[in-house]
């Protein structure tokens, strides 16, 4: 590592990451020209980090002989170096781990990819290479040789976006005590490419009721306050299904599911973008999921999500208004400001910091992306801007 990198990375670990001491000591920071005499003198408790893996690529190739565990931080860009990387990780025997510190721009950029290039991302996608997403305490014993292991508020997103996960029990806390549900045990997905099967948990705070009754008596309407968990999975024979578990036996097919938003909930979620009121002073609308943004009273600005199999794509409509707070904020901006790309109609793009959209992005990402991608929509649903693929279209590219 470079001169004062030591102090920097030691304090991620143990401050922001939570690692135990105990794991970070273990870890040898040490200069490139060091590597020779470490590389002779290392143990199966030394712990490495490369740092840079265009730079350290001779680095890399040299490490065939050595014991321990292996750190290696994932690129911003895919290229003919990594390739090379990853066939020489495949011949090592070693514990190797890809890592990335850094925030969560980064990281969505990045998993994109995993997404957008297979031809590249196969590599770790399959279950020979990666089994698990490894999430928090490095010390912590596994089963699985091969994993990513990302910061503790990458926790959520991550294990969501490309849904493979460990068994989860303790690690993953309710934002609300009062509230909290046992979630069902996860299932680890080992395979994404041949098993269309995806279990994940999305904390939502919402109402549900027993039925949706076309009718103002709203007293025959059960108010629960809880938190929702989804399970979806789709196989070659048996096609899509998709239930949420709000505990206490609650299994819902999703076109039967009603989430209620409030006023408060929906200037939460556009208190950056959209300053006008949504709902009027008293008033609360109950929607469908899929026509939950048809009868805006004013619709100048709506979320829209587009599903293919290697694509994902936030649509925020509003072009003025993205523009001219693009204009005020671009300024200043470093090579580490990624950007998600938002697509206005399937001409113009435009382009939002992602901790701008970080609660729209992270709610409605697993109903429209998630849902209809997988094509189960509403019988009701009118709007097709909503909804990109319908049944029986769900994986063709």
């Amino acid at each position: 590592v470079q001169v004062g990198l030591k102090d920097k990375w030691t304090s991620i670990l143990k401050i922001n990451m939570g690692i135990p001491y105990r794991f970070v000591d273990k870890i040898a920071f040490i200069e490139d020209e060091n590597l020779e005499y470490v590389r002779r003198e290392n143990t199966e408790s030394d712990v490495f980090y490369f740092s840079n893996i265009e730079s350290n690529l001779k680095q890399i190739k040299r490490i065939r002989g050595m014991k321990g565990t292996f750190l290696i931080k994932l690129p911003f860009a895919v290229n003919n170096d990594y390739l090379d990387i990853v066939e020489i990780l495949k011949s090592i025997p070693n514990d190797i781990r890809f890592i990335d510190f850094y925030n969560m721009r980064c990281v969505r950029s990045i998993i994109n990819d995993f997404f957008r290039r297979d031809k590249f991302y196969n590599f770790l996608l399959s279950r020979e290479y990666i089994e698990a997403i490894i999430i928090q305490d490095l010390s912590t014993e596994r089963k699985t040789k091969y994993g990513i292991v990302f910061e503790i508020m990458q926790h959520f997103f991550v294990n969501n976006l490309i849904s493979i996960t460990k068994d989860n029990t303790d690690t993953v806390k309710d934002v609300c005590p009062r509230y909290m549900q046992r979630m069902e045990r996860l299932k680890l997905l080992r395979n994404l490419r041949t098993i269309k099967c995806t279990w994940f948990r999305c904390y939502v705070y919402h109402r549900i009721y027993d039925e949706f009754v076309r009718t103002s008596d709203r007293s025959l309407l059960r108010d629960t306050y809880t938190y929702l968990s989804m399970q979806i999975y789709n196989t070659r024979w048996f096609g899509v299904k998709i239930t949420f578990n709000a505990g206490r036996g609650f299994r819902r097919v999703v076109d039967r599911t009603v989430i209620k938003f409030t006023k408060l909930a929906f200037k939460r979620l556009f208190a950056r973008y959209y300053y006008r009121e949504i709902y009027d002073e008293e008033r609360e609308e109950i929607r469908y999921i899929s026509l939950i943004f048809q009868d805006f009273p004013e619709p100048r600005i709506y979320l829209k999500i587009e599903f293919r199999r290697s694509i994902r794509r936030l649509i925020i409509m509003n072009r003025d208004d993205i523009e001219k707070w693009l204009n005020e904020q671009r300024d200043g901006m470093n090579e580490y400001e990624h950007f998600f790309q938002c697509f206005f109609n399937n001409n113009d793009v435009y382009y939002v910091r992602l901790e701008e959209v970080e609660e729209i992005y992270r709610i409605f990402w697993f109903f429209y992306n998630r849902l209809y991608g997988f094509g189960v929509y509403a019988e009701n649903a009118k709007t097709p801007n909503l909804l990109y693929q319908l049944a029986n279209d769900n994986f063709k590219d």
